[in-house]
């Protein structure tokens, strides 16, 4: 079983792109592809918890991306804000937050999924 599991991650890093390559990025599809099993069954394949580990990672670094690029904007009024809980969320909170936006707005799934993660929390918690 440990050598199955160490296969399927090994597998699965061994796809994830370059950083710094233009397909580094994931699209609106992809985010969806990969968070929506981690969210909706219990039963999970070991390659789609690895995915959804992937895209818990991915928004937990776009939300990380976006604090830091508020904090060193001299313009405090960014589109990569947004004002949630003083305490913050979970990470399964922000992949619930992004994949229901991205079922709500199919017409957007072509675009970067930073760009979308960021829509999505933006949405959730404006700052008034």
């Amino acid at each position: 079983m440990r050598q199955l599991v160490l296969s399927v991650f090994l597998t699965f890093v061994s796809s994830i792109p370059v950083f710094g390559s233009s397909s580094a990025a994931l699209d609106g599809n992809e985010i969806l592809r990969r968070c929506s099993p981690g969210l909706e069954k219990t039963d999970l394949t070991a390659m789609e918890n690895a995915e959804y580990i992937y895209c818990m990672g991915y928004i937990a670094g776009v939300m990380d991306a976006a604090v830091f690029m508020h904090t060193m904007s001299d313009e405090k009024n960014t589109v990569w804000r947004w004002c949630g809980p003083a305490d913050g969320i979970a990470g399964g909170q922000a992949a619930r937050i992004v994949v229901k936006w991205l079922k709500n707005n199919p017409e957007k799934l072509h675009l970067r999924g930073d760009t979308l993660i960021i829509a999505a929390l933006h949405e959730a918690f404006p700052c008034h």
